[in-house]
């Protein structure tokens, strides 16, 4: 996964949010009703930012929304064109990013407060998924 599909899957959902606020309104208030997929997603993406950093399996999200794993992972990607784990991924690694940038914490500190209880685990993540060790961003950020 390259920086930029997040970046763009991101900017997408967020005009699709802005669609779905404004065309109600320029049909005369009348609201379209949503699909049960489109609630799911609305819902599994509205939970990540409370649970991301402590629950990383699309089974957890599956289970607080009473249906399972597999129609998670359908409905999400269907709606959006990444799986619940690539959602998970692109919240944790964002969050990764910000601390980097804002803060002097340790990879250590950062991958704990991520979650991880291996810093080497978390570093092996980070590289796989933008092709820079933690320190590398920070200190590609810094300068």
């Amino acid at each position: 996964m390259t920086d930029r599909q997040p970046q763009r899957s991101v900017l997408f959902n967020m005009l699709n949010v802005v669609l779905g606020i404004v065309t109600p309104r320029i049909l005369g208030g009348q609201e379209m009703p949503r699909l049960r997929s489109t609630e799911i997603t609305v819902r599994f993406k509205r939970m990540l930012p409370q649970f991301v950093l402590h629950r990383k399996k699309p089974s957890f999200y599956a289970k607080e929304l009473c249906i399972s794993e597999v129609y998670l992972n359908e409905v999400v990607k269907k709606n959006t064109g990444m799986t619940p784990t690539e959602w998970i991924n692109v919240a944790i690694l964002l969050e990764a990013k910000r601390l980097l940038r804002s803060t002097a914490l340790t990879v250590k500190e950062i991958a704990h407060e991520l979650g991880y209880e291996d810093h080497a685990y978390f570093s092996r993540f980070f590289k796989k998924n933008t092709s820079m060790t933690p320190l590398e961003f920070r200190n590609t950020i810094l300068n």
